[in-house]
């Protein structure tokens, strides 16, 4: 099966493609270790 880009729940490495969260966001592991949660979302378009 051909990875795609998974925009509907868990990330599984083998059959999505990733994208390293602490690349895009290297203060996202300073901000949990003090309990500073934040979430992260995109709006997806309605066809």
């Amino acid at each position: 099966m051909e990875k795609f880009f998974n925009v509907a729940g868990p990330c599984n490495p083998a059959k999505h493609y990733m994208l390293p969260a602490l690349d895009r966001m290297p203060e996202i592991r300073r901000l949990v270790e003090r309990k500073m949660y934040a979430a992260s979302w995109e709006r997806r378009s309605v066809r």
